[in-house]
């Protein structure tokens, strides 16, 4: 994992470990064997927050500029991108349903 993270966290299980890199992307590694899983791009700029569902299936990456991207943990396939105003940080219901945020004012 030799690779300089700012933004990290562990899945809920503890299997997966997730965090922002230099070059704006995520990865996922799997704690265990210290395989990468997935090098996810979409972000113009570097992660500040990166969070997973209670289930460890979704990962939920935040630019501070108002740029949330919803990753499939499994296949590393983007599902969703939303643009808000600002992020100040956020937070995915169990169920991930629901989304709350932050803003940073």
């Amino acid at each position: 994992m030799g690779v300089n993270m700012t933004a990290i966290t562990f899945s809920s299980d503890g299997t997966i470990l997730a965090g922002t890199a230099a070059d704006n992307s995520v990865r996922l590694w799997d704690v265990s064997t210290g395989t990468l899983l997935h090098t996810l791009w979409g972000h113009t700029g570097r992660s500040s927050y990166v969070f997973f569902a209670a289930d460890a299936r979704w990962l939920t990456t935040g630019l501070g500029g108002g740029t949330l991207r919803y990753w499939d943990v499994r296949t590393g396939q983007q599902l969703k991108v939303l643009t808000i105003d600002s992020i100040g940080g956020f937070v995915i219901s169990p169920d991930r349903r629901w989304l709350a945020r932050g803003a940073a004012r």
